[in-house]
């Protein structure tokens, strides 16, 4: 894949890519951990196994994968109160969660400091990180997922997981967005997010959004 290049992250690797028509974040959760635990019964490792990066722990696919809210579990867990999700772009969400992360002794991520990159920060080093099980992690907010549905209960907030697996994230799921009008209200957002100096922000496709105007109900 055509992407950038980091500590957990490099363009020349193996992945696994599907879609389903009509599937929700829980149809996804259930394919993903079938096909998990079906492939590594195929493998040397089985089910249970120790985990290469982390001497000492180990997992066992066979129990349960553990659901995560990030919301809750930053806010519950570190006794903080997080922007609201709808209103995570503005700026006063911005000075807070600056303001969280020093308070947290979290290090301050690289600039620019967008309200996407602090919230992602926090979520790498405070949940991501201490997860040792398989664990879905739910909750992000829209402003994280450019090309996810919207929660029909929670404003702000997308249909998408990451599974983590011992501090790593192994899937990025969601359920694709398919309203050309939000999809471009997104595209605006990632295009601000770009002028402000985030190069992972999405850029606009508008030969995106016809499609979805003409292939979509």
């Amino acid at each position: 894949r055509n992407e950038g290049v980091d500590a957990e992250h490099h363009p020349e690797f193996l992945t696994c890519e599907s879609y389903q028509v009509g599937a929700d974040l829980d149809d996804l959760m259930l394919f993903t951990t079938d096909i998990l635990r079906h492939v590594c019964k195929d493998t040397k490792y089985k089910s249970n196994f120790e985990i290469p990066w982390m001497p000492g722990h180990s997992v066992d696919l066979s129990e349960p994968f553990k659901v995560i809210d990030v919301f809750e579990e930053l806010e519950n867990k570190y006794d903080v109160e997080l922007p609201d999700p709808a209103e995570l772009k503005s700026q006063e969400s911005v000075s807070r969660l600056s303001e969280i992360t020093r308070q947290l002794g979290v290090a301050l991520p690289s600039q620019p400091h967008t309200s996407v990159r602090l919230f992602n920060n926090l979520v790498s080093s405070l949940v991501e990180a201490k997860c040792v099980h398989p664990t879905f992690l739910v909750g992000f907010p829209t402003a994280c997922s450019p090309l996810a549905k919207s929660s029909p209960v929670k404003a702000g907030v997308a249909m998408r997981f990451e599974l983590v697996i011992g501090g790593l994230e192994f899937v990025n799921a969601y359920e694709e967005l398919t309203d050309a009008k939000e999809q471009r209200e997104r595209f605006k957002d990632q295009e601000d997010e770009r002028k402000l100096g985030e190069t992972e922000a999405h850029p606009a496709d508008e030969s995106y959004c016809s499609a979805l105007e003409l292939g979509m109900p």
